[in-house]
């Protein structure tokens, strides 16, 4: 995503999918789960503290991808939004792939202290112990 020129749909198709392997496992209702935790991990991270604009924005880039994956594309009317989304949801990856890096919290572990700290304050002091390692965000 980072190296490749083509259509938008292209680059957000691989942003969301190295979200995905990053946030999720094989579980349903994918594309909420998805945008709730990248956008609690992002919000807690420090990187992108708006949490309900990460949420739209990794939402609708699923739906996007979802619709290029299964052989569609954006419709006209649509393509300049799609290609503002495509940088944006690309920087939430590059963030998160940076934080996952540096991170020692096993992955199941960090999925329970990200889906834990959307309901419980002790769940983000759990969760931000987990993100003290990262310097590069």
């Amino acid at each position: 995503a980072l190296f490749q020129e083509g259509p938008s749909e292209r680059t957000i198709t691989s942003a969301v999918t190295v979200l995905e392997a990053l946030f999720l496992t094989n579980e349903p209702e994918l594309r909420h789960r998805l945008a709730q935790r990248v956008s609690v991990f992002l919000r807690v991270l420090g990187s992108h503290t708006d949490a309900p604009s990460t949420y739209e924005r990794v939402s609708k880039g699923y739906g996007i991808r979802s619709t290029f994956i299964h052989g569609g594309s954006v419709k006209p009317k649509d393509r300049p939004q799609a290609d503002q989304l495509a940088p944006v949801l690309l920087e939430y990856a590059r963030a998160s792939v940076l934080a996952f890096f540096q991170m020692v919290t096993p992955k199941a572990e960090l999925l329970k202290d990200l889906d834990r700290a959307m309901i419980d304050p002790e769940g983000v002091k759990e969760l931000q112990d987990s993100l003290t390692p990262v310097v590069h965000k």
